[in-house]
């Protein structure tokens, strides 16, 4: 089964320090072979962050919000030394059709 995946994390630091480790914590969801990662700000607050991206092969929620955690702690996030979380969520996957 597929999960959907969404973190909100507060960050702290110059504009460009934030900006410069959301590029590497894309980087690393890459390089963890996650499905559809992406990162966005979240409203007008370049201090808080949205980060969002599928997990596949588990059966419960449970087991999809662990993941996403251990997924996180090896990004270049690490929580909560890069930032804290403030919201999370995590949902059935449903497929696209176009």
């Amino acid at each position: 089964m597929k999960w959907q995946i969404v973190s909100e994390v507060q960050l702290s630091g110059a504009p460009n320090d934030v900006e410069g480790l959301l590029d590497q914590v894309m980087s690393d969801l890459v390089d963890a072979d996650v499905e559809d990662p992406s990162i966005g700000v979240v409203g007008s607050d370049p201090g808080v962050a949205e980060i969002e991206f599928v997990v596949s092969g588990l059966s419960s929620l449970h087991e999809a919000h662990e993941m996403a955690q251990e997924i996180l702690a090896k990004t270049a996030l690490q929580l909560p030394a890069g930032g804290t979380l403030v919201g999370e969520s995590t949902r059935k996957a449903e497929p696209v059709s176009v």
